[in-house]
């Protein structure tokens, strides 16, 4: 059976000794959500694990903003570094998930901590606009909700 060429990436990717750094996020072109991605890229990582041992690699994921309690093990297990947007994403997107649970626990730094994650934190500032002036600094809420 052939593999995915997702998979097969990241599997070059370790042979070759590299680092990739996806974002995983959701792509309503193409009918992906949060899940999908996420789940997608952990399959794919997991293969390239089995292969040879990503575990002391410093592999990471940037974004994964609704990460669910098994992706998270799954992450710990592969010894995953996470990049999170601290302050979050609003306003909610049509691809959210609609579980207030779920909306709840976005950007779950406090689970990624108690699984032994490492997480760094970046702000994928895109400057104010004409429409939006919004400072240049992720320590200062830009939205009042």
């Amino acid at each position: 059976m052939a593999k995915e060429p997702y998979t097969e990436l990241m599997l070059t990717l370790n042979r070759l000794g590299w680092r990739p750094a996806p974002h995983s996020s959701a792509d309503p072109n193409r009918g992906v959500g949060y899940d999908d991605a996420t789940n997608q890229t952990l399959d794919a990582y997991e293969a390239a694990d089995r292969a040879a041992s990503i575990k002391e690699k410093r592999w990471y994921l940037e974004h994964i903003p609704f990460s669910t309690p098994a992706q998270i093990a799954r992450m710990a297990k592969l010894g995953l570094i996470v990049s999170t947007q601290e302050w979050g994403y609003y306003p909610p997107l049509p691809h959210f998930p609609k579980e207030k649970e779920r909306l709840d626990h976005e950007n779950p730094i406090r689970s990624f901590l108690d699984a032994g994650l490492v997480v760094i934190g970046g702000s994928d500032y895109r400057g104010p606009t004409s429409e939006e002036m919004v400072p240049n600094n992720p320590l200062i809420p830009s939205i009042s909700m």
